[in-house]
């Protein structure tokens, strides 16, 4: 395959084992099935978030339509994954996942990456639903009630 350099200097064409230019170091894609408890036993582990996430703006309304997607066993999309290479991970802003939300102080901690020795794994997509998942099944959820943004 031939990799084509676009206007802007992104590389333009589909992944695959013999082009590394498309996706890093790694140099392929896959698909690989989870369960939701192994994705939030991963997580603040092995599963971080990389500075260029949003904070997590889910309600409870979001929270609660993604549980009840999971119980009546709806797809709830998949999750696109950075694996960042230990050597790298002090060249990375890196943050927590939120356990114990508060709408009034909604930032994620930074992580510490010290005394990590193995390659990490950052969330481009699929953060308001991990965080959703890890807040529903290990943490909690303050909010003022009657507020507009809920």
């Amino acid at each position: 395959m031939t990799v084509n350099w676009g206007d802007n200097g992104v590389v333009v064409g589909y992944p695959t084992v013999d082009n590394p230019y498309l996706l890093g170091s790694v140099g392929y894609m896959e698909y690989i099935p989870v369960r939701v408890s192994d994705v939030i036993r991963q997580v603040n582990h092995d599963l971080y978030l990389p500075a260029i996430q949003r904070e997590f703006v889910w309600g409870t309304n979001g929270v609660e339509r993604l549980f009840d997607s999971i119980m009546t066993d709806f797809p709830i999309g998949s999750f696109l994954y950075w694996r960042l290479e230990q050597k790298n991970k002090d060249e990375w802003p890196v943050y927590e996942f939120i356990r114990d939300f508060n709408a009034e102080a909604p930032h994620n901690p930074p992580a510490s990456m010290a005394g990590i020795t193995q390659d990490i794994t950052l969330v481009l997509d699929g953060q308001q639903r991990i965080t959703s998942l890890f807040i529903g099944l290990r943490g909690s959820y303050r909010y003022l009630y009657g507020s507009s943004r809920f």
